[in-house]
């Protein structure tokens, strides 16, 4: 491997800009190559970011010898067959959230990416950001006392174009696998441990997409967690974490540089921890500094807990009866 780590993206997508975007800020790599089903917006792509290797197909940066890692950006139903082709190709991977379409499927990948010590990762960059150290460290000392609820809302409402993946049922679009996921991984994040119980109700449109629903969680220490999710509807995205002594504000929880402590309307501590680029390179970093240690996965967001994420949107997707083209869950 050289001194600068390169890395090759598949699928050229609005996410997959601004993991490029962030991957200008880390000295010590670089994109060097992007693949995609479409020529056209690969080389677009490229343009934008100064990338030289361009391949009309999807498999063309998982066959790239120079490349040291692969970013996957494809459709959610296409990261399953996408990231086993980088593992049989010893190629390190992180896949965008979420991992795979399922549980079974979580079950099955990450068990290849283990027998074949191959560097797995989904990435949830919110796992990363500097402000959610400051905010462990709060809940660590004890500033807001014993945990009791919280609550956190990822909604947002776009005039989609027709087929666009978030309403896609086809491509594994929907609230709860589009920006659920997030407020999940975000309370496990929080709390380090998983519920043992979870419900939900969802609007289910005609189209067999969740487009919008609300879930609750409970733990065995008692700690209740709620969260509200869609991809037609604004709302604040705004997490609360209540405690005995208090409740810590993260506004804008999924991309956030500052929070604040409050005690019965004072504002009693607050922080701040700004980006060094866009937020999304502290993924980039995590998966470099795993790869050039010869590790298989991150002790920051390991495999199960990605697993764990899998079973819960999955347990829920069975309530809803929400299933895709093929998928029997």
């Amino acid at each position: 491997m050289s001194t600068k780590f390169k890395w090759g993206i598949v699928g050229p997508g609005m996410i997959a800009n601004a993991f490029a975007d962030a991957v200008k800020v880390v000295s010590d790599a670089e994109v060097i190559a992007v693949s995609g089903r479409n020529i056209d917006k690969v080389n677009e792509f490229a343009d934008r970011h100064n990338i030289t290797k361009r391949y009309g197909t999807c498999d063309g940066v998982i066959e790239d010898k120079d490349v040291d890692a692969v970013y996957i950006a494809l459709p959610n139903t296409l990261h399953y067959e996408y990231i086993k082709k980088a593992i049989d190709a010893g190629k390190p991977v992180l896949c965008e959230k979420p991992l795979v379409l399922n549980a079974a499927q979580s079950e099955k990948i990450i068990a290849y990416a283990r027998e074949k010590k191959v560097f797995l990762m989904e990435a949830i960059w919110t796992r990363f950001q500097p402000i959610h150290q400051t905010i462990k460290e709060w809940i660590a000392n004890g500033e807001i006392g014993d945990i009791s609820m919280i609550h956190a809302d990822f909604a947002f409402n776009v005039p989609w174009p027709a087929g666009d993946r978030h309403i896609n049922n086809e491509l594994g679009g929907g609230a709860i696998m589009d920006v659920g996921v997030y407020v999940v991984a975000y309370m496990h994040q929080i709390l380090e441990q998983h519920p043992d119980k979870v419900i939900g109700l969802a609007h289910v449109d005609e189209n067999s997409v969740d487009v919008k629903n609300s879930f609750i969680m409970s733990y065995k220490n008692g700690v209740i967690v709620s969260g509200s999710t869609a991809v037609v509807t604004d709302i604040p995205q705004d997490c609360y974490i209540y405690g005995s002594k208090g409740h810590i504000v993260v506004k804008n929880f999924w991309r956030s540089t500052g929070a604040y402590i409050e005690f019965r309307g004072e504002k009693i501590k607050e922080a701040t921890a700004p980006f060094v680029g866009n937020g999304y390179e502290g993924e980039a970093i995590e998966v470099m500094n795993c790869v050039r240690a010869g590790k298989t996965e991150s002790d920051l967001l390991p495999l199960n807990d990605s697993l764990a994420y899998a079973k819960i949107v999955t347990d829920l997707r069975k309530e809803w009866n929400v299933t895709f083209p093929g998928e029997e869950i």
